[in-house]
């Protein structure tokens, strides 16, 4: 004689739409009900934030979370083989449909939570109003240097965009940070019009020089988490385009000449190197100099055999746009 066992699994899917499970009380110790094996929930994320669950006792074996798009934000299911750890996501506001297992449901009744904590984007972000593509960037006012809080979320959110304006042609510093474990940021530049213009990663300060014009922020991470950045704006070192007029040379006394060129505005000049020859061309160097990137003159000591003669003098402008490479103008 042969007997069947039939087992009849809750009918239910393993996902619910929006709206259709029973309200989920964040911050509040939920206790499952025996007899029922998939618990199915709604749960309304007021602000950006971080969404930790934590298990009760031991007896809790599937968890699934999932976005309006029924994206996945977690999922571990064990069919009965394990216990489901502790565990953070990263959600922006929006409602979302949770699945909470209990395989042993017809001896156990086990008690979890759900515990939600903002973490006050500087732009906040909801499922439908989100800065995740260029088209909806969040506008950075100005790059004074103020300290703006992001953050990377969980499932389908890979990205965050901003948009600045460099007014002028100026060096423009981003200082990114981490405020998560384990979260290393990335970041990308594009112009107006989509082109590249630089890339980084990790926590650190970053500088480049850019031109007038409107651009791009992409920031990313490796995880989901917490971020800041900064953007500040400072005087171009790129030297290459500055011109020096109104150079003139004056011999004094004592074998001295006296040279004055014009002021340099919006460069931040590191100095000037100043050359002197007998020759137009400077094919030989009588005397090489430099002056600070503050100064607009220097007085220079021509060699005994050189006076009463014609010199030449040419002058040009240099700065550090790394730390230890200099660049000259013309």
């Amino acid at each position: 004689m042969i007997k069947c066992v039939f087992i009849i699994l809750d009918a239910k899917a393993v996902t619910l739409p929006i709206g259709e499970g029973e309200v989920m009380q964040l911050n509040k110790v939920i206790k499952l009900e025996k007899g029922i094996r998939n618990n199915y929930y709604t749960m309304t994320i007021p602000s950006s934030g971080r969404l930790t669950f934590h298990t009760i006792s031991d007896r809790i074996q599937g968890v699934e979370i999932r976005d309006k798009d029924n994206n996945s934000i977690f999922f571990d299911d064990s069919n009965g083989w394990y216990k489901i750890d502790d565990f953070t996501r990263y959600l922006r506001a929006g409602q979302y449909s949770v699945r909470v297992c209990n395989y042993y449901c017809n001896d156990y009744a086990p008690e979890f939570t759900f515990y939600f904590t903002p973490e006050n984007e500087s732009f906040p972000e909801t499922e439908t109003v989100n800065n995740d593509i260029p088209e909806t960037a969040s506008i950075i006012p100005s790059l004074s240097g103020t300290v703006y809080t992001g953050m990377i979320c969980s499932g389908a959110e890979k990205y965050d965009w901003y948009k600045f304006t460099a007014p002028s042609t100026c060096d423009v510093k981003l200082v990114l940070a981490s405020l998560t474990d384990r979260v290393t940021p990335n970041y990308l530049i594009q112009d107006g019009n989509g082109n590249y213009v630089a890339d980084g990663s990790g926590s650190d300060e970053f500088a480049h020089s850019l031109n007038a014009g409107t651009y791009y922020l992409r920031i990313g991470s490796n995880y989901a988490g917490i971020y800041t950045f900064q953007l500040k704006s400072g005087l171009s070192t790129d030297v290459s385009t500055v011109k020096l007029n109104k150079i003139k040379a004056k011999a004094s006394k004592k074998g001295k000449v006296s040279i004055n060129w014009n002021k340099i505005a919006g460069r931040n000049i590191a100095g000037y190197e100043i050359e002197i020859s007998d020759r137009k061309a400077f094919y030989s160097t009588i005397k090489k100099c430099e002056a600070k990137g503050t100064a607009n003159s220097k007085k220079i000591t021509i060699p005994k055999q050189y006076r009463g003669k014609k010199v030449f003098v040419r002058i040009r402008a240099y700065s550090y746009p790394t730390s230890n490479e200099k660049k000259y103008s013309e």
